[in-house]
């Protein structure tokens, strides 16, 4: 039987051991990026709860005014059918409009971080950040409006005022959606960082 030289013996010992090698130093670099992956993800998430924790002050906030105008703009509406066509009243008509940020979901979504967010929490986000821009659209939508020539085709301010309210009734149930949202995702979100820490120090 013809033996091996000792240099081809040595390599071929040594081939398992460079295999192993080459597979744990990648294990080594998958854990890593994990681990920055993660990391990545919690910042993104915390950053979102910001974001929500200050869109949901401004919302309530918007609410409230705009549940005032809707109750000033009544009264008006109010007066001008009790006096008929020869009343005259001073009419103001008003809707506040608010932005609302979503720079942090975004940034989440170009950086991918969200590929480590559980499935719950992108549905229950996705669903937020639409009806934050169903309010914003609604109030954009109104002002346009506003502004043609068409909204003012009527002598009579009835029309201005209808739409007014109608709007402010249209963005309230959109809000107050909005506003059960918010709630929801950070309670949830509450939850979940109590039961990790708890985990973490088992």
């Amino acid at each position: 039987m013809p033996q091996l030289r000792p240099n081809l013996q040595q390599t071929l010992w040594e081939i398992p051991a460079i295999v192993l090698a080459i597979f744990l130093a990648l294990a080594v670099d998958n854990c890593n990026e994990n681990r920055k992956e993660k990391a990545l993800a919690q910042k993104a998430l915390e950053a979102i709860v910001l974001e929500i924790q200050g869109n949901r002050a401004e919302l309530e906030s918007n609410l409230a005014d705009n549940e005032l105008k809707r109750k000033q703009m009544q009264a008006t509406r109010d007066s001008l059918i009790a006096l008929g066509e020869g009343g005259n009243v001073s009419v103001s008509i008003g809707y506040n409009q608010i932005l609302m940020s979503n720079g942090a979901w975004e940034m989440a979504k170009l950086s991918g971080a969200i590929r480590r967010f559980e499935p719950r929490t992108i549905q229950n986000l996705s669903e937020l950040y639409h009806l934050q821009d169903m309010y914003i659209n609604l109030g954009n939508e109104y002002f346009r409006q506003l502004a043609s020539i068409g909204f003012h085709q009527s002598r009579a301010e009835l029309p201005r005022l209808d739409a007014s309210l109608n709007l402010i009734k249209m963005a309230d149930s959109v809000g107050k959606s909005a506003m059960k949202g918010y709630d929801a995702f950070l309670e949830d979100h509450r939850e979940i960082a109590a039961r990790l820490e708890k985990n973490s120090k088992k």
